[in-house]
């Protein structure tokens, strides 16, 4: 088809497709990052100190670092080497999170009926995490989220939570409408593991004085669901199952703003296996004499546990008669 027989609409598309994709390469190649960075830093910033708590007289404030800012997709950026600390009340600085790389843009198509739903790609500890998220008046409204393949022991949060090694993999995916208020969140929440070992180490056990030394324990494969509404989260039985030691914990979540002071009631059980205690044959005593455990002994040989305080500091007391349903 020669260019005078071809529709007159076609050859005006044309040079509009070609002048639209002209201007946005120019604007790609020319864009001033130099000016972009320091905003974009500033709205980072502002979140994670928003995200922690204040810092106050004693503690220490919360600090974002950026290698690398590039543009992403036209509406969005790339960062690389994103560091995010949040602040902590104490002299102690909290750990620092480390991501490799982090691309965000703005959907462009949900823009047309007036919607800002963001897109999101993380690369981070071996793993992926990946979704869109809906922006409504200023404030998360939606969340759709994938994660896969995070590798336990890069993250540094649970050994200093812990202070043992950690091995094995994580991900799961999350599916929420988030309201005004904690009470109006609905959705799902899944995690799942492979793999999983504590240890060896010391580790750190809120209801117990003092350390706990524990060589490597199998805990094999982690499942967790959380079902939200009506203003709860309710947690099925949740299990990390391994030849060694068999966890199982139930809990319902009363939700409260902030969410961190959400009110949790549940049950939270430990069973040993048999091959592990003969295997390891000074760990047994310390089950026997540890108070906190001791009472906790069921007829079984299990340890048994009520859930209780607020959702950022969960207190087990030792209850032979607790049950995971």
């Amino acid at each position: 088809m020669t260019e005078k027989s071809r529709p007159r609409w076609l050859i005006v598309l044309s040079y509009a497709l070609f002048f639209v994709v002209c201007f946005a390469v120019s604007i790609y190649l020319t864009f001033p990052m130099s000016a972009l960075k320091p905003k974009v830093l500033a709205l980072l910033q502002q979140a994670v100190a928003n995200a922690g708590p204040a810092p106050g007289r004693y503690g220490v404030p919360s600090e974002v670092k950026v290698a690398g800012l590039d543009v992403y997709r036209l509406s969005g950026v790339a960062l690389e080497r994103l560091s995010i600390r949040l602040a902590s009340t104490d002299p102690d600085p909290a750990p620092t999170w480390e991501i490799d790389r982090a691309r965000v843009r703005l959907k462009l198509l949900p823009l047309i009926i007036g919607k800002r739903r963001v897109a999101f790609d993380i690369d981070a500890y071996e793993g992926n995490l990946s979704g869109s998220a809906l922006i409504d008046d200023n404030r998360l409204a939606e969340l759709e989220a994938e994660a896969e393949d995070f590798a336990l022991g890069k993250i540094p949060a649970l050994a200093a939570k812990l202070g043992v090694p950690w091995g094995g993999t994580v991900g799961g995916d999350a599916d929420l409408k988030i309201g005004k208020t904690a009470k109006e969140i609905q959705g799902k929440i899944a995690l799942t593991g492979q793999g999983a070992v504590l240890g060896p180490g010391e580790i750190k056990i809120p209801f117990m004085s003092g350390a706990l030394t524990v060589p490597a324990i199998d805990l094999g494969k982690l499942e967790v669901v959380a079902d939200i509404a009506e203003g709860k989260a309710k947690v099925k039985p949740a299990q990390l199952t391994g030849k060694d030691l068999q966890i199982a914990a139930e809990m319902t979540v009363t939700l409260r703003d902030p969410v961190s002071r959400s009110t949790t009631a549940g049950a939270l059980e430990l069973k040993p296996a048999e091959s592990f205690l003969k295997a390891n044959p000074k760990f047994q005593p310390i089950f026997d004499l540890t108070p906190d455990l001791k009472r906790a002994k069921g007829k079984d040989g299990g340890y048994y546990f009520k859930l209780a305080g607020i959702l950022s500091s969960i207190r087990p007391v030792a209850d032979p008669n607790a049950r995971v349903n």
